[in-house]
């Protein structure tokens, strides 16, 4: 009896021995896996928040220099090409200041350059029109429309 429980032992060992670490190597896999998604998804986390200060920062810094300016000369110098121009000049800002490694992760993420684009577009009209009016005497804010 001893000898045949040794000989199932010493051939089994072997097969278990085997299937520990492939359930090991399988589990290890599986973290890496779940660590490189929660990295990648903490990165767009924090790629995406740092484009809504950038946004703000922005819209804010063109609302106190260019569009108050341009409403308080005429109502004339508030145009659709003017919104335009602003809006771009937001867009440049904003690109400048996230940097090609956060823009390369919009564009992964969101397929393209023209997407990353609208993006920001969409952003910039929501920061307008959260902003309010500085006075009774000013217009608010113009919804830019895209291109």
């Amino acid at each position: 009896m001893d000898t045949i429980l040794i000989e199932l032992w010493t051939t089994a060992l072997p097969v278990v021995v085997n299937l520990v670490g492939l359930v090991l190597t399988y589990l290890l896999a599986q973290a890496s896996a779940w660590l490189q998604e929660r990295i990648h998804n903490d990165r767009v986390q924090a790629v995406l928040a740092r484009l809504d200060t950038e946004v703000n920062v922005a819209v804010a810094e063109l609302n106190q220099t260019v569009v108050r300016g341009l409403k308080g000369t005429a109502a004339k110098a508030w145009t659709p090409d003017a919104a335009r121009e602003i809006r771009d000049q937001a867009i440049e800002a904003i690109r400048m200041r996230l940097g090609p490694a956060a823009l390369r992760v919009l564009d992964r993420e969101l397929g393209g350059a023209s997407a990353t684009a609208n993006l920001v577009i969409g952003r910039i009209e929501k920061a307008v029109g959260s902003t309010k009016p500085s006075s009774a005497g000013t217009a608010p804010a113009a919804p830019v429309g895209r291109e």
